[in-house]
């Protein structure tokens, strides 16, 4: 809901603490989600383009390894944007 009414910095909150419960769930998938997202906001609100690749490259790395074709298309996608 943040980041549809472009409130990011509450968005990037919420990414950042979704990580963190996803984490200690072990659930992977929706830390690519999470990993993702935070990617998106830190090159799209910060212009942190090296924090957006690192992002997107932790996301790809575990996108990967889960055989998450979904996120793991979507990660070359963003990293090619930050190229």
């Amino acid at each position: 809901i943040y980041w549809k009414q472009k409130n990011y910095e509450q968005a990037r909150v919420c990414y950042l603490e979704s990580e963190k419960i996803y984490k200690k769930l072990g659930d992977k998938d929706n830390i690519i989600y999470s990993l993702g997202n935070l990617g998106s906001i830190s090159s799209f609100l910060d212009n942190n383009f090296l924090q957006a690749e690192m992002y997107f490259n932790q996301a790809l790395k575990l996108s990967q390894d889960q055989k998450n074709e979904l996120m793991t298309g979507y990660c070359y996608e963003k990293l090619a944007e930050v190229y």
